[in-house]
């Protein structure tokens, strides 16, 4: 017998509310680059609180250069068992996934509306030192 495709429920986090970390690793697996684990980790547990279904969530990983879908299959359904945690933005940080300051303290908790501007302005202070170092180097 088949067993039915799971219903794949709407996210509960408009996709326009996902925090700059969150879009940074949704950006790296759609360009196959290389997500550390801990950042997939990260990834899986915030679209599992977003509302998103495993296959969804499986889905989104298949571009990952290193993709296995038993075993992606297989880590977000025990995430989802398990019940993880988000973890917060300073433990983003430690991982080295955090890529602004949103002033949020959990990307669970990040909204356009109230941290965007944080987001942006340290994002674009980052560019500028950047642009700083590379003019530099050259």
């Amino acid at each position: 017998s088949r067993i039915p495709k799971e219903s794949l429920a709407p996210s509960k986090i408009n996709q326009a509310d996902f925090p700059p970390c969150i879009q940074k690793l949704l950006a790296d697996l759609v360009h196959s680059v290389n997500v550390p684990h801990l950042g997939r980790v990260a990834l899986a547990i915030y679209l599992i609180k977003a509302g998103l279904g495993d296959e969804q969530i499986s889905a989104l990983f298949s571009a990952a250069p290193d993709y296995d879908p038993d075993t992606t299959r297989y880590q977000v359904e025990y995430a989802r068992k398990k019940g993880y945690s988000m973890p917060s933005c300073a433990t983003m940080d430690s991982w080295g996934v955090c890529v602004a300051q949103c002033r949020c303290f959990s990307p669970l908790k990040f909204r356009q509306a109230i941290h965007g501007k944080y987001a942006q302005a340290s994002l674009s202070e980052t560019a500028k030192t950047d642009d700083k170092i590379l003019k530099k180097d050259l």
